[in-house]
């Protein structure tokens, strides 16, 4: 028997080809496209099927629904159960997400060089359609989480390859050093 290899639905492959055409040949992509791509993709029924959707009991599951053959970017889908949040992290590459379905809670974080240390500055609710972007590096330090009782997926964008997914997309900030 011939393997099958299902189609990914049109949602994403609009939004690759959308994100694809934001990144050019490289470097950072244009923030206000990625964020037009995203905000449009996840007002898409079809765009994660059933087991992109699931979630995890050992913390938020994380599903590559999409990666780049060009290596510029990978797609993943985050689900979010009550009471998973990330660590305080920033990040390896520029990044960007749109939430999906339910509500997220960011709180971002100022470096402060002199004491070594990550201080809240930030707090904000990422409901259905909220889309952010950032670019590499600790000007943007943030944790996102689910803070409420139902859960909640959102769709990520890294400026990684697949194959660096799992190593090249977070610093995490010492728990010690957040304040």
């Amino acid at each position: 028997m011939p393997d099958t290899v299902l189609a990914a639905p049109p949602a994403l492959q609009s939004l690759a080809h959308a994100i694809g055409l934001a990144c050019g040949r490289g470097g950072v992509p244009r923030a206000e496209a990625m964020l037009a791509a995203l905000r449009n993709a996840v007002r898409a029924p079809d765009l994660l099927d059933e087991a992109q959707r699931a979630g995890s009991d050992k913390g938020y599951a994380r599903h590559i629904v999409h990666a780049d053959p060009q290596d510029r970017f990978t797609v993943l889908a985050l689900v979010w159960r009550s009471g998973q949040f990330s660590p305080v992290h920033w990040h390896h590459s520029w990044c960007a997400y749109a939430v999906v379905s339910g509500l997220l809670q960011e709180t971002g974080y100022d470096w402060d060089e002199a004491r070594g240390c990550a201080t809240a500055s930030m707090r904000r609710e990422r409901g259905e359609g909220d889309a952010s972007f950032a670019i590499a590096g600790c000007s943007r330090i943030h944790r996102l989480g689910n803070g409420g009782k139902r859960e909640a997926i959102s769709l990520h964008v890294y400026g990684v390859p697949a194959a660096c997914i799992a190593t090249g997309v977070n610093r995490v900030v010492d728990p010690l050093a957040v304040r």
